[in-house]
């Protein structure tokens, strides 16, 4: 499954296997991954592929016997083959670089501005 693709609820039950209103008692119980809204004014929703991996991955874990007591999908969430905990600390030490280049680099402030997502009048 293409861990970027968003999943329209008409498309979960070959993926999942699950009846509308099981998947969404899951939900309420917080073992199964939630729906995004695609818009803010609209009702569509969708789920995202790289959380139903990760479920599917937290079932087969539980099925073997692998899982750790206590765990949930949220715990085999990962990005690009890392957990998604490396994933945030790495992102952090890249943005803390940026703001030292930010701060000490005239000429590349309009890149740092764009990467960091500053706003044009604040200075950091």
């Amino acid at each position: 499954m293409n861990p970027d693709r968003m999943i329209r609820e008409k498309e979960l039950h070959t993926i999942d296997g699950l009846k509308h209103t099981q998947r969404h008692e899951y939900i309420k119980r917080g073992i199964y991954p939630p729906p995004m809204k695609l818009s803010d004014a609209g009702r569509a929703r969708a789920w995202s592929g790289r959380e139903l991996s990760a479920w599917q991955a937290w079932r087969r874990a539980r099925r073997d016997g692998t899982a750790p007591e206590g765990s949930t999908w949220r715990d085999f969430l990962t990005v690009d083959g890392n957990d998604c905990q490396t994933v945030a600390e790495d992102e952090e030490a890249w943005r803390a670089s940026l703001a030292t280049v930010h701060k000490a680099a005239g000429p590349w402030q309009r890149k740092c501005r764009a990467a960091l997502a500053c706003e044009p009048g604040k200075r950091n």
